[in-house]
């Protein structure tokens, strides 16, 4: 679930510092594995690189921490997995390339390259830009981070006089878990998970409905209700393009370009802002009119895949 927060000035610093460490580690516990790899042809075990991580002097919470290096080894688990059921083609490296990092260590290498038998290949973990890298979690409710009521309490951040107000209507009732603190734009938001009871209590529907996904509606239903598409991208395509248009004569990663470019995300962050609410505000009205809901069984990211009929489904 996904909720706004509103932190001081200073909790927002805090916050922008620990993105920052926390990239710092994704991008120093990678150069490790790729330069062992390059030197000496050898793999790190996950067990000695978790050891590594331990030592690191690093002024965040130690869950923050084990949560940069459980991503980093999930990366490499698909990138492996990929590799064996034959998802990734021409992932041989061109010879003769570098991998450049400016802003983490880089070994013997003074020059700020590692060298490299090649770029890295297709699927391989990448290094975090700035741009990259948006979001860090704490892993147990109680072990770095607390929620009371709309008070939002982070270790390393927020100290126990001054939480963050969320803003939260109401949770459902189960154990909280995990929060992940996420920057989109210049806005903070926690995604909350909360691991619900798991015998619910059984009821008898006695109010059905069947609903059916289409382009000229939005949805409708088997009691010949239905919803047109609110055709959110489609209304904002007009300044989209022409913003994109000024972004493309930009010089590449130039102030100008930095400013254009948060301009074109701010529109996409709106279009999907308005999707999502969109959403839920329907399915908000059909679970409080309908005990029992059945869709047709259909395969959405097929049917994305046709490129005349993608945005019609995308709204």
């Amino acid at each position: 679930m996904r909720f706004k927060i509103h932190p001081t000035p200073e909790q927002e610093k805090k916050l922008d510092e620990t993105l920052e460490y926390c990239r710092s580690i994704w991008n120093h516990l990678l150069s490790i594995r790729v330069d062992l790899y390059d030197r000496f042809d050898l793999s790190v075990s996950k067990s000695s690189l978790e050891k590594y991580l331990k030592n690191l002097d690093y002024p965040i919470h130690s869950s923050v921490r084990l949560d940069v290096f459980q991503r980093l080894c999930s990366a490499y688990d698909k990138f492996f997995d990929d590799i064996k059921n034959g998802r990734l083609k021409n992932t041989k490296p061109k010879k003769g390339m570098f991998v450049k990092r400016k802003d983490i260590p880089c070994g013997n290498n003074s020059s700020g390259f590692i060298k490299y038998d090649g770029i890295l290949p297709k699927g391989h973990p990448k290094f975090k830009s700035k741009e990259d890298f948006s979001s860090f979690s704490y892993k147990q409710h109680g072990n770095g981070w607390k929620l009371e009521e709309n008070k939002l309490y982070l270790s390393k951040i927020t100290g126990k006089s001054k939480p963050i107000k969320i803003d939260i209507d109401r949770l459902p009732d189960g154990e909280l878990k995990t929060c992940t603190l996420k920057k989109e734009g210049k806005q903070w938001f926690a995604y909350l998970t909360v691991e619900l009871p798991e015998n619910p209590v059984p009821s008898t529907p006695t109010n059905a409905v069947g609903i059916d996904l289409g382009l000229k509606s939005f949805i409708k239903t088997s009691n010949d209700d239905f919803v047109e598409p609110p055709k959110f991208l489609r209304n904002a395509e007009k300044r989209l393009v022409k913003e994109q248009r000024r972004l493309s004569r930009m010089e590449f990663r130039s102030n100008n370009y930095k400013k254009q470019k948060q301009k074109v995300n701010r529109i996409h962050r709106k279009v999907a802002s308005a999707r999502n609410h969109f959403s839920h505000c329907l399915s908000k009205l059909l679970v409080e009119k309908y005990d029992l809901i059945v869709f047709e069984d259909l395969k959405i990211k097929n049917l994305i895949k046709n490129n005349r009929l993608a945005k019609s489904y995308r709204m």
